[in-house]
């Protein structure tokens, strides 16, 4: 019996045809033959590889990114194992800390991992002053920097994102409210990682940002569309199931904001679903 929440239906994801290979960039995976350490923050019920690929099938998504929530720390267990079900066409993006060694990092790419996560809004072991020495070592593996962070330490760290030699991935449409000055001042930092085709940025987590939230997200759909305009060819998709952390207005249904993000993407939104992903994560390719 399927334990995740999820407001996906058997009615088609979107008014549109799913392309081939169309990409999930963004969800998480919590199974409970897997500890979680005392003191988790977020302990949604469990949400397997095999809920996940029930899941898929509804909407139209053929790839996917399984990215390490904050539940499980640094302990990459759970993630892995979700690579070795869900097969050749996902990968994954892992919370490290310095002390990982090489052969961690080895093993961990041939498991599928291509990414490694900050998340500094909930507490773990990462900070900002670790993403320099963290990118010379992962810049080899052809691997990239992902932030869930907040509006002051991205601009605080912007020199310091504009320099890495590894790509630099920002969730939630950057996760921040674009309404004050903060917020602005983090949007434009994002914004020129974008011009210089050094960032990409996911269209996730739509209830991180809004105010005003369903159906229409249009506050969301307002920045959704400035990047979309900036750079076209950075813009991801992601679903963030099974929606850990919903926010304010309870859980979202998938499909709408599926069209909703389509409708952001504009012309842009087939280059997001495959094109962008195939690049960044090396679909196509043996793991």
């Amino acid at each position: 019996m399927t334990t995740y929440a999820s407001g996906a239906s058997t009615a088609p994801a979107t008014s549109r045809a799913m392309p081939r290979h169309a990409c999930d960039t963004h969800f998480h995976v919590f199974d409970d033959r897997f500890p979680r350490p005392p003191g988790a923050v977020v302990n949604p019920p469990p949400a397997t590889a095999s809920d996940y690929l029930g899941f898929a099938v509804t909407m139209g998504i053929e790839c996917g990114v399984v990215v390490q929530p904050s539940t499980y720390g640094t302990d990459n267990a759970c993630l892995l194992d979700a690579l070795g079900k869900l097969g050749p066409s996902f990968r994954g993006v892992a919370v490290v800390d310095l002390d990982v060694t090489d052969d961690e990092l080895a093993r961990f790419h041939r498991g599928g991992v291509r990414g490694v996560r900050f998340n500094t809004r909930r507490p773990g072991p990462l900070t900002l002053r670790m993403a320099e020495p963290l990118a010379q070592r992962i810049a080899p593996l052809g691997w990239h920097i992902q932030l869930h962070v907040g509006a002051e330490e991205i601009t605080a760290y912007a020199d310091v994102l504009a320099g890495l030699p590894v790509p630099v991935v920002f969730d939630h449409l950057g996760g921040v409210d674009p309404r004050g000055s903060c917020g602005k001042a983090a949007i434009a930092v994002v914004c020129k990682l974008l011009e210089r085709r050094r960032a990409y940025v996911k269209i996730s987590g739509l209830y991180h940002v809004t105010r005003v939230g369903p159906p229409g997200y249009e506050d969301a759909g307002e920045l959704a569309r400035r990047y979309a305009a900036i750079a076209p060819d950075r813009l991801l998709f992601g679903t963030d199931w099974p929606h850990p952390s919903p926010g304010p207005f309870g859980l979202p249904s998938d499909p709408l904001m599926l069209e909703r993000t389509i409708d952001f993407a504009g012309e842009a939104w087939r280059t997001m679903l495959v094109d962008n992903p195939e690049r960044l994560y090396g679909f196509g390719q043996a793991r």
